[in-house]
């Protein structure tokens, strides 16, 4: 599975996960440091996760047979 697959799918996994809350500061943007914060440890989670060798459970958003990022050419 290429990174940005295994990327795209943890995104997902972790975002189910989330509050109503810590998901509208995710995909709507930060407006203080409080939120620059969930932020930052949201992505140190994705990319553990992404970059380990342990199998990514698929979620509701990642059910599509070919998975492909935009903006990626395979």
């Amino acid at each position: 599975m290429s990174t940005a697959k295994r990327y795209n799918l943890a995104y997902n996994y972790i975002l189910e996960d989330k509050s109503k809350f810590i998901k509208n500061i995710i995909i709507n943007g930060s407006s203080g440091r409080a939120d620059d914060d969930v932020i930052r440890n949201f992505s140190k989670e994705v990319c553990l996760l992404a970059e380990s060798s342990e199998d990514i459970p698929i979620v509701k958003s990642n059910y599509k047979e070919e998975l492909v990022p935009s903006g990626s050419n395979e």
